[in-house]
């Protein structure tokens, strides 16, 4: 694997935890990018019922993920990486499940989605970790906000549908996606 190419800035975080912030963000950026095309996927194809409501929930969903988007992209950027959201690195690059996309019937897009989000919401927390121990707080913030309001607004948010769905987070851990950022002892804090 290539090193990516850094371009200057003037944030005064080290040039390796940098490297491997911008990893991290443009493997967010791809699950992210992900999210947006799954719950749109859910929001155009959905049946049954309760059309309107689901139609209506998914649509909601997308729109708070479409704009975390732009700021993923924007602070891998403003840390001296090269945002990769093009749908060929999303999809070669995405940790997501994916959407099964034959269903139409609401009850099976309200647990796919809630399902995706449960793991989304656990590789985003996990993003945190990793960013406050590269001592990056802008970014964790950023992560946090993202976790909050992505999260949040999905079903399963307030329990119920997708709580069981975090279990998967727990397969993805293992994975290799994320670069974990360590400090040596030495050096400053």
């Amino acid at each position: 694997m290539s090193k990516a190419r850094m371009h200057k800035t003037s944030i005064d975080i080290d040039g390796e935890a940098r490297e491997q912030l911008v990893a991290l963000l443009n493997q967010e950026l791809a699950d992210t990018f992900d999210l947006y095309s799954q719950t749109k996927q859910a929001h155009w194809n959905v049946k049954g019922p309760h059309f309107i409501a689901l139609h209506e929930l998914f649509d909601s969903v997308h729109a708070v993920v479409v704009a975390k988007v732009d700021m993923l992209a924007e602070r891998l950027t403003t840390l001296g990486g090269t945002a990769e959201g093009t749908l060929q690195a999303v999809g070669k690059r995405s940790s997501l499940p994916g959407y099964p996309v034959k269903m139409t019937r609401g009850e099976d897009h309200l647990e796919a989605v809630a399902a995706v989000l449960a793991v989304f919401g656990g590789l985003t927390r996990l993003a945190i970790d990793i960013c406050d121990e590269a001592g990056d707080k802008v970014t964790a913030d950023l992560f946090n906000e993202i976790t909050g309001e992505i999260v949040q607004v999905g079903p399963g948010a307030a329990g119920g549908v997708g709580e069981s769905a975090g279990a998967s987070v727990g397969r993805l851990v293992g994975a290799p996606r994320f670069i974990w950022i360590r400090r040596s002892r030495s050096s400053p804090a």
